[in-house]
């Protein structure tokens, strides 16, 4: 896998991200807010892929799957501080919406 040089990105997921039935491992940028995912096939590294950017820096990527009713793998943010929590839903590295949780 490629080098992730900044201390500010941490692996916060891990969700098909492209979809080809292989678990794609995600990072989130805690200073900018900026989400990237490495694509995998099976082991195998891919390629990098800019995802939506989430600019609340005070929420933390907490995981990846299907939240909604479509066959694409979306995402959990939240701020444990508040108890606030989002599903982002995907299509692909795209956010077609949002919605709150709890």
């Amino acid at each position: 896998l490629p080098t992730v040089a900044d201390p500010n990105q941490y692996i916060g997921a891990a969700a098909d991200i492209d979809g080809n039935g292989s678990l794609d491992i995600l990072f989130r940028n805690n200073a900018t807010g900026a989400n990237t995912a490495f694509l995998l096939n099976g082991a195998n590294f891919r390629s990098t892929q800019v995802l939506t950017a989430n600019p609340n820096t005070s929420q933390i990527l907490l995981g990846g799957g299907k939240f909604n009713a479509d066959a694409h793998d979306d995402l959990l943010f939240g701020s444990p501080d508040t108890r606030q929590y989002q599903a982002w839903f995907l299509n692909g590295p795209n956010r077609i919406g949002v919605s709150p949780i709890g």
